[in-house]
């Protein structure tokens, strides 16, 4: 999945999830929440105001160790701008319930 960032969405539970590509590291499950129709991708996330800040976006998701937790309000909106359908299964990781 290179240049973008799309379906699926996944919740974690469990532990800390402090790396998701390592093979050390915390790791908590993972299971699909939903199917995005519009995917977000790479450019639009540089084009955003604070998301071409983030560290997985400046060095286009490759290496590992990226925590996104301090940008998930702005995914999260992008993400429910894009895709009506989701906002309903969304509304339960929305920022302020998180």
């Amino acid at each position: 999945m290179t240049g973008s960032v799309s379906a699926p969405r996944f919740a974690f539970g469990g532990p800390l999830i402090y790396n998701m590509l390592a093979v050390w590291g915390f790791r908590g499950r993972q299971r699909r929440v939903c199917k995005l129709d519009s995917p977000i991708f790479l450019s639009d996330l540089r084009q955003h105001k604070v998301l071409s800040t983030a560290s997985f976006v400046r060095v286009n998701f490759q290496g590992r160790g990226h925590l996104v937790s301090e940008y998930w309000p702005y995914l999260h909106s992008m993400i429910c701008e894009r895709n009506a359908k989701a906002r309903k299964t969304l509304a339960r990781y929305a920022p302020d319930r998180v």
